[in-house]
């Protein structure tokens, strides 16, 4: 990011010195590298196992390879990548590819769940490719955390794509250990093993950058941090698809007959969109203000989709109690249940949300990491932590300014289309500290934020990961 002569005079006046980001960087931190070669018999389900499992027969093959990181490791960059493997050694035109994987079996997907404490794998598109797993000091312990392979921040124990090429991850706190092979099972689909047949080996690059030492606690103090509360309508549009609307929708009302065979009985019109609108708040992961229980501050951040999806039942439950009275015995059941023979109740409602739900599922976002600032090669990436909705960043200069130090503070906040982590910001320099206000902007969904954009006054930088 740079400065134009203009913006640099403007920013001048300011309480707040602003420097431009390409230059705020951290100071150089330690680099390890290495060369890795994984034989196609390396069995990513076996890191840190006694010996390679294979659950569903056709041999464990060996254990993968494994590498030891350095401390404080922060980022694991991948490159290049050369070689050859095949699931297959077997046929009599064995299908080799590289650590990118190649589709030599119909459909051309894999899909392997959870072996032990280690995740499962899944990638629509590829199969035999290298992959990657984080593992503390001792053997796998607790349960596996949920698949996401092509996840750039992979947890501890979470099976990561590694593949051909230049491919950066997040190192998770506490790793010691990274693990390199491979996912196989009969057809790339079940349960794990038939490593027996694989042929071939594949070698990968990889750097290792250690995290930046701390900063020192700045001399201002911190403002209060903003509220992430939002307004319900912002993130939410009632029982309908769409962007957040404060337009009715045709799935906000249902009608109830007090009968289950003369629809012509005396009727009840029930509004579900107040349900709905927290429902769809939920799945954004909003703060929002709960009008059903008496506008209390309701979080969903860190709530689970089967956790919104059960209130969402709850709620469309306690308006059908609210509207229909106890009196109207038939209507009131039918519409706390599948609607009868002429509606739609709250459990159809709540059946759907059940099944298809994940389709508009956002996942929270982890900031967590080393990002670096784009368009920018020499500069050192930004070190972002993150504790729910609590983000702060951390960054140094460089070469040319060996004694600055930036701090950034601030609420992550949840919205519609996409979220802002808004906050302040103070900047040392010269054994001088200015505070100012800034915001980090990206765009969520089913894979975690990549590119962040940095907002102050006058200046603008994108960081990636």
């Amino acid at each position: 990011m740079t400065c134009s002569r203009a913006s640099a005079a403007a920013l001048a006046g300011l309480t707040l010195l602003f420097v431009p980001l390409a230059s705020v960087a951290i100071g150089a931190p330690a680099r390890q590298a290495a060369a890795l070669t994984v034989p196609g018999t390396a069995n990513i389900f076996g890191s840190g196992q006694s010996s390679p499992p294979a659950p569903a027969g056709g041999g464990g093959g060996t254990a993968p390879v494994a590498y030891s990181l350095p401390a404080k490791a922060g980022l694991v960059t991948f490159a290049g990548g050369n070689g050859s493997v095949t699931c297959c050694g077997d046929f009599s035109t064995p299908p080799f590819n590289g650590p990118a994987g190649g589709t030599p079996l119909s459909p051309g997907s894999t899909d392997i769940p959870a072996v032990g404490d280690i995740s499962g794998v899944y990638v629509s598109n590829r199969q035999m490719f290298l992959a990657g797993v984080f593992l503390a000091g001792g053997p796998p312990a607790g349960s596996p955390p949920r698949t996401s392979t092509l996840t750039k921040v992979p947890a501890l124990q979470q099976v990561f794509y590694v593949g051909a090429g230049s491919r950066t991850v997040a190192v998770p706190e506490g790793a010691a250990r990274l693990f390199l092979g491979f996912a196989d099972a009969f057809g790339f689909r079940g349960q794990a093993g038939f490593y027996a047949d694989n042929r071939g080996s594949v070698r990968i690059d990889l750097t290792v950058v250690q995290k930046p030492p701390p900063i020192p606690a700045s001399r201002l103090a911190w403002p209060a941090l903003p509220d992430a509360l939002v307004p319900i309508g912002s993130v939410a549009n009632g029982c309908g698809g769409g962007e957040a609307s404060a337009q009715g929708k045709f799935g906000d009302m249902s009608t109830y007959a007090d009968s289950n065979i003369n629809p012509t009985a005396r009727s009840y019109t029930v509004n579900f969109r107040e349900a709905c609108k927290l429902h769809d708040a939920g799945y954004s992961g909003a703060r929002v203000r709960d009008a059903l229980h008496g506008g209390v501050v309701v979080d969903f951040f860190t709530w689970t989709k089967e956790r919104v999806d059960k209130k969402f039942l709850e709620d469309m439950i306690l308006i059908c109690e609210r509207t229909i009275p106890a009196s109207a015995a038939t209507a009131l059941a039918n519409c706390k249940a599948t609607g009868g023979n002429f509606s739609v109740g709250a459990r159809s409602r709540f059946n759907f949300v059940d099944r298809f739900g994940s389709l508009f599922w956002k996942d929270r976002p982890n900031l967590r990491g080393l990002w670096a600032v784009k368009g920018d090669a020499a500069a050192t990436p930004w070190a972002i932590t993150q504790s729910t909705r609590m983000v702060k960043a951390a960054w140094r200069g460089g070469t040319g300014q060996p004694g600055l130090r930036g701090e950034f503070r601030g609420t992550l906040i949840s919205r519609d289309q996409d979220t802002v982590v808004r906050g302040f910001t103070q900047i040392t320099r010269n054994g001088e500290t200015k505070l100012g206000a800034m915001s980090l902007l990206f765009t969520p969904g089913t894979v975690l934020a990549d590119k962040i954009v940095v907002l102050g006054p006058g200046m603008r930088a994108t960081l990636k990961r």
